[in-house]
């Protein structure tokens, strides 16, 4: 299941959010993928974001290299997450 910040048809450079409207910016964010019970971070992904919303866009193309790099790339580094269940702290 994908992100809900990663779409597979990323506008143009220039064009606008099909969210809001306003201009998109190139820019490297912070990637998150979640497979089941693992969660992956990817750093310096290159995206679109939407100057106004902050919507992400993401190019079919590295969402598939995202995709092969969980299948067989080995991490840059393993960080440790803290996980809260807002369940539990009731």
């Amino acid at each position: 299941m994908r992100d809900e910040e990663a779409v597979s048809e990323v506008p143009t450079q220039g064009t606008r959010c099909a969210l809001c409207g306003h201009s998109l910016q190139e820019a490297l964010v912070l990637h998150e993928e979640q497979r089941g019970d693992r969660l992956f971070l990817f750093r310096n992904v290159p995206a679109q974001v939407c100057s106004a919303c902050g919507e992400t866009w993401i190019a079919e193309g590295t969402l598939a290299e995202v995709d092969r790099l969980i299948q067989e790339g080995k991490p840059s580094e393993v960080v440790e997450t803290m996980l809260f269940d807002l369940a539990a702290s009731r």
